[in-house]
């Protein structure tokens, strides 16, 4: 069995030591600058390990460590940030006003035109030729509004 040089310690020298501990400090530094640098690009770090944690792995394994780097950012997904709308936000503006009350085509289709009082459909009616009534037991009265410009009855 060789016997172990003066001034080293388990086979490495003094050089070897500073020229690891100084690689392992550059590892480190290397790796938390491209965290953050992935996180402000991205939204999340490489494999959501925090900045801290790359540091912390290149001091356990500095060679190792640099290769997780690599692959974390390749196979790492952004996270979807949230879409904002361009341009200024749409305020809805008033409702739109009802119809005013007249004679519309009829939304039973039963007669030629039906009377809107101007929120509800009537039971007056008009065949063409006389007004009559249709009560709303017959029908919907609940038929939505009149399209505007039907004909008024006749006489």
């Amino acid at each position: 069995m060789a016997p172990i040089a003066t001034g080293t310690l388990d086979g490495f020298s003094a050089g070897d030591w500073a020229l690891l501990v100084g690689f392992t400090v550059v590892a480190a530094i290397v790796a938390y600058r491209v965290a953050i640098r992935f996180r402000l690009r991205a939204g999340t770090p490489p494999w959501r390990i925090p900045p801290g944690g790359w540091v912390a792995i290149m001091v356990l394994s500095p060679l190792i460590g640099l290769v997780l780097l690599a692959i974390a950012v390749r196979t790492t997904r952004p996270r979807s940030l949230p879409v904002v709308p361009a341009g200024p936000p749409v305020v809805p503006g008033p409702p739109a006003p009802l119809p005013l009350a007249g004679w519309y085509p009829d939304p039973s289709g039963r007669f030629l035109t039906r009377y809107w009082d101007g929120r509800y459909w009537s039971d007056q009616v008009h065949d063409g030729v006389t007004v009559s009534s249709d009560p709303p037991s017959s029908w919907s009265s609940s038929a939505g509004q009149p399209a505007p410009g039907g004909p008024p009855p006749a006489g």
